[in-house]
């Protein structure tokens, strides 16, 4: 499985909690994936959920409503999941014990 992911041919987290039983085999499916997280889908903007994605964009704080509203229908992947990813890769911090809080620099 290393040597696949190493060339690009799908995705294999071992280290990652959750993530070292599952095999991301179309790389681009979790481009796409995280992509929702800077565009929002149109139901997203028409929500109540409109409000936490304003606090997201001004703070940079992802609450768990949103996260797993992004990432609903992501397969067998769930947003947990992805966010442990993104964690991995220092791209978010839990700012709480229960993770439903993240920190994401970028935005």
């Amino acid at each position: 499985l290393k040597f696949y992911h190493d060339l690009g041919v799908f995705l294999f987290y071992a280290n990652i909690p959750d993530l070292d039983q599952k095999v991301i085999i179309n790389p681009d499916w979790l481009v796409r994936e995280l992509g929702k997280l800077l565009r929002p889908s149109k139901s997203q903007r028409r929500t109540e959920r409109r409000r936490i994605r304003r606090k997201f964009e001004e703070s940079g704080i992802l609450d768990q409503t949103l996260l797993n509203k992004i990432w609903e229908s992501s397969g067998d992947i769930s947003a947990r999941q992805i966010m442990n990813l993104l964690e991995s890769f220092l791209l978010a911090i839990s700012i709480d014990d229960s993770k439903d809080n993240y920190f994401l620099p970028l935005m």
